[in-house]
């Protein structure tokens, strides 16, 4: 359960936890219990808290994965580059392509794919628009030298022939 406090903040699902940012003000975290037969219905239980809540402040992140959630301190600058999916951005400073594609595979409905495990490791750095994935991928053929395949819905990347 994630309670704002006079707040802004951006949780986003990432490999099996939840990335908590705050923005602004303060949040709580706490994992709590469902108790259906104690509230009055689905609409309203009763919620009981399990542990103590994480308490985050602005520019601060954790990954939610309790009991073991830790809080770390975060630049504007890394803000900034984690919300500009709100301006129909995305930046990358760096990433591995497996995490690129990933992330970039939220904003189409095509697949894409690494034909090619050595890929996986390529660092990719740059602003692209959610809205154009396929300028992203030419982007990123030209500038890693990677050929891009495309079989209907389905992009795969391979290392590009010398």
């Amino acid at each position: 359960a994630i309670q704002a406090v006079g707040t802004a903040f951006n949780v986003q699902y990432h490999r099996g936890d939840l990335e908590l940012v705050v923005t602004e003000g303060v949040v709580e975290v706490a994992n709590y219990t469902l108790n259906k037969g104690t509230g009055n219905s689905l609409l309203n239980p009763l919620i009981q808290p399990q542990a103590n809540p994480l308490t985050l402040v602005q520019g601060q992140k954790s990954l939610l994965s309790l009991p073991n959630s830790t809080v770390e301190s975060i630049s504007q600058e890394d803000i900034s580059s984690d919300l500009s999916w709100r301006e129909g951005k995305i930046v990358f400073r760096g990433e591995a392509l497996i995490d690129v594609i990933e992330e970039v595979s939220r904003y189409t409905d095509k697949t894409l794919v690494l034909g090619d495990t050595s890929l996986a490791n390529m660092q990719v750095a740059g602003l692209f628009n959610t809205n154009d994935v396929d300028a992203l991928i030419a982007t990123l053929a030209d500038n890693l030298q990677i050929s891009t395949d495309y079989a209907d819905s389905t992009i795969v990347l391979r290392p590009r022939a010398l």
